[in-house]
C-alpha cells in the first residue's frame, strides 16, 4: 500500500469530495516507494471498460466499505479520484467529521508484477500497478498529505444546493426535501429561500 496527499475540494452534496489519490513528485514514501506517471493507466482502463472502480474502504479493511469513488483519473499531477461516503455507514460518517478538520488522508492499495518493479538506490519504483483499493486513513505515509476543505451545510450558496444536500444526507424525497428547505434554509442562510424552478 501507499499513502499519499490527498486534497479535498468542496462539492454540491454532503458526502462528496474529490482527492489526489497518489501525488507524483513527492519522491519516495515512508515505504521507501515511488509510482511513476503512467501506472496506473492499464487498470483504470479496465475499470472504465467494466463499469467499475476499486473499492473505498475504511484503514484497509476489507470487510468495511465506507462509499463509491464514482470518478478515478490519472493526472500529470498523480491520481485524482471523486467519492461518495455512504453517510448511514457509522465509519464514513466519522470519517466525513474528521475529514472536515483535516484529520484524515488517503492510502492506495495495489499490486504488481516483479516485471513492472525495479530498485535503484534503495528505493523501489512501479511502472505499471493494479490498483485495488483506495481507503481513508488516519496515518499517511506522506509528511504532506492534507485536507484542505470539505463541503459543509454552512457552504450551501442556494436553497436548491441545501434541498440537494438535505435530501441525499436525510434520504429524502424530492418533495420531503423541498419542504424541509422552504422551513430550514431561510432561518439558517439568514436570507429567503428561493424555491423556483
Amino acid at each position: 500500500t501507499a499513502t499519499m496527499p490527498m486534497v479535498l475540494k468542496a462539492s454540491g452534496d454532503e458526502g462528496q469530495f474529490e482527492a489526489t489519490a497518489y501525488a507524483y513528485g513527492e519522491g519516495k514514501d515512508r515505504h521507501g516507494d515511488i509510482i511513476l506517471p503512467g501506472a496506473f493507466a492499464d487498470c483504470l482502463e479496465r475499470y472504465k471498460r467494466l463499469k467499475s472502480s476499486p473499492a473505498m474502504l475504511w484503514m484497509h479493511k476489507p470487510d468495511v466499505p465506507i462509499g463509491v469513488w464514482t470518478e478515478i483519473e490519472e493526472a500529470e499531477t498523480g491520481l485524482s479520484a471523486k467519492g461518495q461516503l455512504e453517510l448511514s455507514i457509522y465509519q464514513a460518517e466519522t470519517a466525513y467529521n474528521l475529514l472536515k478538520q483535516g484529520g484524515l488522508s488517503l492510502s492506495i492499495g495495489f499490486t504488481a508484477y516483479h516485471a513492472d518493479v525495479y530498485k535503484k538506490e534503495g528505493v523501489r519504483y512501479f511502472t505499471k500497478v493494479d490498483l485495488l483499493e483506495i481507503s481513508i486513513v488516519s496515518t499517511p505515509a506522506s509528511v504532506g498529505a492534507v485536507v484542505h476543505s470539505v463541503k459543509t451545510l454552512a457552504d450551501c450558496e442556494s436553497a436548491r444546493d441545501f434541498e440537494s444536500l438535505v435530501r441525499d444526507a436525510l434520504g429524502l424525497s424530492r418533495r420531503q426535501a423541498k419542504q424541509l428547505t422552504a422551513l430550514a434554509y431561510p432561518v439558517l442562510s439568514g436570507r429567503d429561500g428561493d424555491m423556483t424552478e
